[in-house]
């Protein structure tokens, strides 16, 4: 009998290590499947005690980091275009960020990419005790052009994706074993509509963790106070064994 796959679900993606070149925006405009391309897990992290700079991370990205940041406070929103940012990839997982700076604090950030219809979303949190520190070879952004928004006033306006229930997943019969990684895009409501491989010990895996991300049940997102489409990172390791 196979051993049980083990579910780890994880809505922020963690990049360990030192950091790559800062890469200029690609004039080309890249092959993107539309229908995987909002799978993307999207973060946003605060800078220490420097409310008016935030950390932006797109992981596993399928076309380079191009398009429209905007960063929301308060009352007022600022906006750039993505020219420059930072790539590396650690154990797997392709991280491509940058620095937003504005002229007032940051509370949340949306990234309009160039090559896709969707829009990612992300309130900001603090940074945690395994993200590393790099922000010296991030590129910054100064968001500018200052718009008055509507303060949200809910009692939770920002909310990250999660998994409620995952369900029971048995390994294939194989040799090959380890984590396979799978982003998912997820509706206003949770619900799956699109997914893609990030990663993968083996195409022989692949099939049984797309099935179980699929199946499993997701809380969906907020941003300022309203239910957004999102993207997810689900992960399952598979036994050796």
């Amino acid at each position: 009998m196979r051993g049980a796959a083990r579910a780890v679900s994880l809505c922020v993606a963690l990049a360990c290590g030192g950091a790559g070149a800062a890469f200029a925006a690609d004039s080309g405009q890249p092959a993107v499947d539309p229908n995987t391309a909002c799978a993307t897990d999207f973060n946003v992290i605060r800078i220490g005690s420097e409310p008016h700079a935030v950390i932006v991370q797109a992981f596993d990205l399928p076309a380079p980091f191009t398009g429209t940041i905007t960063a929301y406070g308060h009352d007022t929103k600022w906006s750039g275009t993505v020219g420059r940012w930072n790539e590396t990839t650690w154990y797997g997982i392709r991280e491509a960020s940058l620095i937003v700076i504005a002229d007032g604090p940051i509370e949340a950030v949306e990234y309009a990419p160039t090559w896709a219809s969707c829009t990612f979303h992300a309130g900001a949190h603090a940074r945690g005790g395994n993200e590393d520190d790099r922000d010296a070879d991030r590129p910054s952004l100064i968001v500018t052009n200052p718009a008055p928004v509507d303060p949200a006033t809910c009692q939770v306006p920002y909310r990250s994706p999660a998994v409620m229930r995952t369900p029971d997943t048995t390994s294939p019969r194989s040799d090959v074993h380890g984590a396979v990684r799978v982003a998912v895009a997820l509706d206003e409501q949770g619900a799956v509509q699109f997914t893609r491989v990030v990663s993968s010990p083996g195409a022989v895996l692949d099939a049984t963790a797309v099935q179980a991300a699929r199946q499993t049940t997701y809380r969906a997102a907020v941003f300022r106070c309203r239910p957004v489409s999102a993207g997810y990172v689900f992960t399952i390791e598979f036994p050796s064994g």
